[in-house]
């Protein structure tokens, strides 16, 4: 038995080969028996302790699923107007046309070119003439605005402005009548009555008169509004305001009567 031990390192050798291979029974059956046991123990004592496995590390979850979302659906397009639409649509605005023509702009709403242009769009929705029409109530708003300050009707000039914002409220033209609607309305204001029978006959109490209003006139800031009956009769008077000095002053004439002269001053 003292042959068959060997070495640790030559017995791992053996076992790494085959242990039931290299050796014989010296001695009979139960010495063969025993060195199989031993030969097998000794290799499950030998045999190199399995390796650990590899950490997988921490554990990956998936992301979620997203769903995408749908793409937006694309506007229905318009079918195109029938015959007998284009035909009602001519219609309005001609009627919208002589609407503006009238001056029936908004009020009273039925007929009106508002109204006209309202049912143009809603069987156009893009007509050009519509849209433009809107513009020219807006724009005739303001023509009439300016022409109440001009006769100095301020609360009717303020409603013909807030009838244009009706229509269009962003529209460019309404902020600078609004700023000349307020200007001359917080003015300063003198208005001399001129005699008309001194006037016709060219007095020197009325040329007086012109001359006074005309140094009144030349303050910085100032101008004149001047109404005769005539041409003729309101060049005159602006000659006679104007000799009073070598400045010249600043003056509107307008053809009506009475004959009449407004300094108009404006606030600083």
């Amino acid at each position: 038995m003292r042959a068959l031990y060997r070495t640790r390192a030559r017995d791992s050798e053996i076992c790494a080969l085959n242990p039931f291979r290299q050796f014989t029974f010296l001695n009979g059956p139960r010495s063969g028996l025993m060195l199989v046991l031993l030969l097998a123990a000794g290799c499950t004592a030998l045999a190199p302790p399995a390796a650990p496995e590899p950490d997988a590390g921490p554990e990956t979850v998936p992301p979620p699923e997203t769903t995408p979302e749908p793409a937006a659906a694309a506007a229905p397009q318009r079918p195109p107007l029938t015959a007998e639409e284009r035909a009602t649509v001519a219609a309005l605005l001609d009627r919208a046309d002589r609407a503006i023509a009238e001056d029936h702009l908004t009020y009273p709403m039925a007929g009106s070119a508002l109204d006209l242009y309202d049912r143009v769009r809603l069987l156009d929705p893009d007509n050009d003439e519509a849209r433009r029409g809107l513009e020219r109530i807006v724009e005739r708003y303001l023509e009439l605005a300016l022409g109440a300050v001009d006769g100095r009707r301020f609360e009717q000039a303020r409603a013909m402005l807030d009838r244009a914002r009706l229509v269009d409220p962003d529209h460019a033209g309404i902020p600078p009548t609004q700023a000349q609607i307020d200007l001359i309305d917080g003015a300063d204001r003198q208005v001399i009555r001129l005699d008309p029978v001194g006037l016709r006959d060219r007095t020197d109490a009325v040329a007086d008169v012109l001359r006074q209003a005309g140094a009144a006139s030349r303050v910085e800031g100032c101008r004149t509004e001047i109404t005769a009956r005539n041409d003729a009769e309101g060049r005159w008077i602006y000659q006679q305001m104007s000799s009073a000095g070598a400045q010249r002053i600043q003056a509107r004439l307008n053809i009506g009567s009475p004959p009449a002269i407004e300094v108009l001053c404006l606030r600083r």
